[in-house]
């Protein structure tokens, strides 16, 4: 597994912050694991329209996620090289590389809809 400081964040131009490879990334390789605050329906309700809402996760339609570490930062990509996995029994969220991610390349993850 790599660790936060073979990522880091920088400016993605128009979509804002990014995470970004310090290092080559092999395919299938997990780039981070980091808990989560899960926001119950009822508080997503109240934060739904507020920023926070470009940086949770959705789980199945029924509540939401906010990713600790970078894993709310990661951007959208129709064509990902990344994915995500969401474990409820651990808490976490780990983001894995789909194909090998050059230095200094963004690492993108299909959010699961349109943007």
């Amino acid at each position: 597994m790599l660790k936060c400081r073979d990522v880091y964040v920088a400016s993605a131009g128009k979509k804002g912050r990014g995470v970004f490879a310090r290092k080559k990334i092999k395919k299938g390789q997990t780039i981070e694991s980091a808990p989560y605050i899960e926001i119950p329906p009822k508080d997503d309700k109240k934060l739904s329209g507020t920023i926070i809402e470009s940086y949770w996760f959705e789980v199945k339609g029924k509540w939401s996620a906010l990713g600790l570490g970078f894993t709310s930062l990661y951007n959208h990509s129709e064509k990902p090289n990344a994915t995500f996995y969401i474990n409820q029994k651990s808490r976490t969220i780990r983001i894995q590389s789909t194909r090998p991610i050059a230095k200094d390349e963004e690492i993108l993850i299909n959010y699961g809809y349109e943007i």
